[in-house]
């Protein structure tokens, strides 16, 4: 048992290391990282330690409530791979880093190795951001997509940083040596430069300007000036002009006229003044989650169905980029807005006791966790590579004593 107790917190930061990425493998048909793939190992290791048995009822509300849309779920194949996926995140992921983290030692451990690997993958989306090659998005309307660290796109990227972000800003505040603190400075600032989804970098700003308002008033005040001092002046400038392409992202219509080649000979044309295809597919997923509102389409199955559901809203017009489906709507149109309910209640739990926490790291992980809330509202971020991040900022809220 006591070589087990070693052995168990140091698989789960390796599994925390290695899951901010879209890199996977298939595992019996599912989509797994190899970060999801050490969350076995982590998990036995855990439980023979027995240090591995806390998970919220909310938690385990969510993961039946998922279970039951599947059951009834018309493609069983897809409803289970989705649910492997949620029973992953928040059971096996949300035991393990709650079993790890429970040790002050740990927990500083797991918050460190967490903003390492994020400065690792804010380096890899830097050199991205200045190559003079184009982007890789054919049906792309804005620059900058390709600016994507170790995820598909850069939408999933902002998503990933905005969990990021906001906890390196809190442990700057709080650092004791200088050079601690300028190295976490530099890593935000960095961050910022290279999340060009509008959503994710406003509710991020928001998140670090409330950070810095809980410490001293005057200092939320320079902060949220030079936020939008950087992004008014600087942005434009920037290599891939910032403001645009973060403006553009959350537009509701086309600005301009325009058009793209699909395939060879085909091709769609849109008019400016047109929308763009994210608020008409809203309007789609909302009267889809209408139709079945206990159980949804099932688990996996938005793709399949959102198609029959634009009849009842305006044609949408023009190329659409990836991930611009709103999180809450997916969930609620294929799990059942039960299963919405369940999984804000554990996002408004973990915010809470992170807002009302003592530890400079838990008042961090709250703010990431409401800048991730308002960015899913654009993309749907709870994706293989951002799942067990988000799962550790949501343990790491509630791990430390409340005021």
């Amino acid at each position: 048992m006591k070589h087990f107790g070693k052995l168990f917190p140091v698989f789960a930061l390796i599994a925390l290391a290695l899951s901010p990425t879209q890199l996977t493998f298939n595992v019996m048909n599912v989509r797994m990282t190899v970060g999801d793939l050490l969350l076995a190992p982590a998990l036995a290791l855990g439980i023979l330690s027995r240090r591995c048995v806390r998970i919220p009822a909310e938690c385990l509300a969510f993961i039946a409530l998922a279970a039951a849309s599947a059951i009834f779920a018309p493609i069983k194949s897809e409803a289970v791979k989705e649910l492997v996926q949620v029973a992953l995140y928040f059971a096996a992921a949300w035991s393990v880093m709650d079993g790890a983290m429970r040790d002050g030692r740990w927990r500083s451990i797991a918050v460190a190795v967490f903003l390492a690997t994020g400065a690792a993958i804010v380096a890899v989306a830097l050199v991205q951001y200045f190559m003079p090659s184009p982007d890789v998005f054919p049906l792309n309307l804005r620059e900058g997509l390709c600016v994507r660290g170790l995820f598909s796109n850069n939408n999933v990227l902002s998503g990933y940083l905005a969990l990021l972000t906001p906890l390196a800003f809190s442990m700057a505040l709080d650092a004791r040596g200088w050079g601690m603190r300028i190295a976490l400075f530099a890593l935000v600032l960095c961050s910022l430069s290279v999340m060009l989804s509008g959503p994710a970098l406003a509710a991020t700003c928001v998140a670090i300007s409330a950070l810095a308002f809980g410490r001293r008033k005057w200092l939320g005040a320079v902060t949220a000036a030079a936020l939008v001092a950087l992004f008014v002046f600087a942005a434009p400038h920037a290599p891939r002009d910032n403001f645009t392409s973060t403006v553009t992202s959350a537009l509701p219509y086309h600005v301009d006229g325009g058009a793209v080649a699909y395939t060879e000979g085909a091709t769609l044309e849109w008019q400016a003044g047109e929308p763009t295809r994210r608020y008409p597919e809203w309007q789609a997923a909302t009267m889809m989650a209408l139709e079945r509102p206990l159980i949804g389409v099932g688990p996996g199955s938005y793709q399949r169905n959102i198609g029959a559901f634009y009849d009842a809203v305006p044609r949408a017009t023009g190329p659409s980029e990836p991930d611009i489906q709103n999180l809450y709507l997916v969930m609620a149109s294929t799990m059942g807005i039960p299963a919405l309910v369940a999984f804000l209640a554990i996002l408004a739990g973990s915010f809470a006791m992170g807002l009302r926490s003592d530890d400079v790291r838990s008042r961090g992980a709250a703010a990431a966790i409401a800048a991730f809330t308002v960015a899913a509202i654009f993309h749907p971020l709870l994706v293989r590579g951002i799942g067990v991040p988000l799962v550790f900022m949501l343990v790491l809220a509630r791990s430390t004593r409340i005021r």
